[in-house]
């Protein structure tokens, strides 16, 4: 019983002293802000490339940046079988963006386009419920990498 006991506290203690945080937590500090997003194309990957981007607004930043994103979703054939049906496909998020930094102790304005591009090839499903849930959460996380993109992308740009 004095083993258990001891063995709880022991954890409890260990556990209590470390500075656990969880991953997707909203209290994230950025050395930019971002004033303005302008997003246009398809609409599930512009809601969760916007969300994203809301966390990263830091009003006490002395860079800004207006950022503006073309989105585009394309699901095209790779291949068939004999009967010319389709066996698989390649879904692909392409996102333009457009960066504008502006410097609070300047005027200058600092325009650069980058392309961020993401493939992924998919086999088809017999049952197609499964196939267009399969290929909304393959969206999402195309999505997901992208925006990791462009996160890192605005980071470097502070560190230049």
């Amino acid at each position: 019983m004095i083993k258990k006991i001891f063995v709880f506290i022991t954890l409890a203690l260990l556990t209590s002293s470390c500075d656990y945080k969880p991953l997707y937590s909203t209290d994230i500090i950025s050395n930019y802000n971002i004033s303005s997003i302008e997003i246009n194309g398809d609409k599930n990957i512009n809601n969760f490339i916007k969300r994203g981007l809301n966390n990263y607004k830091n009003s006490d930043s002395n860079r800004n940046y207006e950022i503006t994103l073309n989105t585009s979703y394309s699901k095209n054939i790779l291949a068939k079988d004999k009967t010319a049906n389709t066996t698989d496909y390649k879904l692909s998020v392409n996102v333009e963006m457009i960066v504008i930094e502006i410097k609070n102790n300047s005027t200058d304005k600092i325009e650069k386009k980058i392309t961020f591009k993401e493939d992924l090839n998919v086999k088809k499903n017999s049952n197609n419920f499964n196939q267009a849930n399969y290929e909304n959460i393959s969206k999402i996380n195309l999505a997901e990498i992208i925006l990791n993109k462009i996160i890192l992308f605005l980071s470097n740009q502070n560190d230049n």
